[in-house]
């Protein structure tokens, strides 16, 4: 069972799931094989000699008990990221744990998550103080509580984030609808393109990158740009920790299966 206690002492959420712990400091046994690689804004990889893409590294370790640690960090060597993967020292599945610091190193946010099934905790932070919380327990099923907000309310997203302003649904009929793929251009069988999608506060698209660049075929991101574009609806904005919306990224992701 988890608790969050905010500073009000009216708040204490109580959450049905075991996630196991949290980040602490650097693991005893820790490889020296370290690997490094290069991130775009979007923290995906990109190729040694994107210089114009690089925005952040990564360096990657992992322990004899292979628990894996990633620390993330800007141009400028500040600690931005730090990603745990591990077996859950209480059942049997991975778990995966994202601290998430601004460039002063004040924490912004803590996420748990169970690979195994999808489901997350993240708390966010403002000034050192907890500020915010989502709780995802699958079938759409999400527990939000912001500051101010004495009991958690639930919702069907996480408002957290940008979202579609129509069901998903009506989203993936339109990319059959205008999706045109040449088979005989692509070469892979199975890649997956990710759509960044930057979001204004009003829900106003400002924004549509190929944030995967190593993900696919450039062939392939051109006609999913091409269709995110093309989507003629708006967004839903994300809203912060105090209800107010923020301009934010939305990921949308693209498979393709070739027949």
């Amino acid at each position: 069972m988890f608790f969050l206690k905010f500073k009000n002492p009216k708040v204490l959420l109580t959450f049905l799931l075991t996630f196991g712990l949290a980040m602490g400091p650097p693991l005893p046994g820790m490889s020296q094989n370290k690997t490094i690689e290069k991130l775009n804004t979007h923290f995906y990889p990109v190729s040694e000699e994107d210089s114009a893409s690089f925005s952040y590294f990564k360096m990657t370790s992992l322990t004899k008990d292979s628990v894996k640690l990633e620390r993330i960090f800007d141009r400028k060597n500040r600690l931005i990221r730090v990603i745990k993967t591990a077996l859950n020292p209480v059942a049997d599945f991975k778990e995966k744990t994202t601290d998430t610091y601004d460039p002063q190193g004040n924490i912004l946010s803590h996420r748990i998550a169970n690979l195994a099934n999808g489901k997350f905790i993240e708390t966010f932070f403002f000034d050192q103080k907890q500020v915010g919380q989502v709780l995802f327990e699958g079938n759409k099923t999400y527990h939000v509580i912001r500051n101010g907000e004495e009991k958690p309310s639930l919702k069907n997203s996480n408002d957290f984030e940008p979202r579609f302003t129509e069901p998903l649904e009506t989203w993936n009929l339109y990319l059959i609808n205008h999706l045109s793929i040449d088979q005989k251009k692509v070469k892979e069988s199975n890649q997956n393109v990710i759509v960044g999608i930057l979001v204004d506060e009003i829900g106003m698209v400002k924004k549509v990158e190929w944030a995967n660049p190593r993900g696919a075929e450039p062939y392939l991101a051109e006609k999913a740009i091409a269709a995110v574009k093309g989507w003629s609806r708006n967004f839903l904005p994300a809203l912060d920790s105090f209800g107010n919306p923020t301009e934010k990224w939305l990921y949308v992701p693209i498979t393709y299966k070739k027949h």
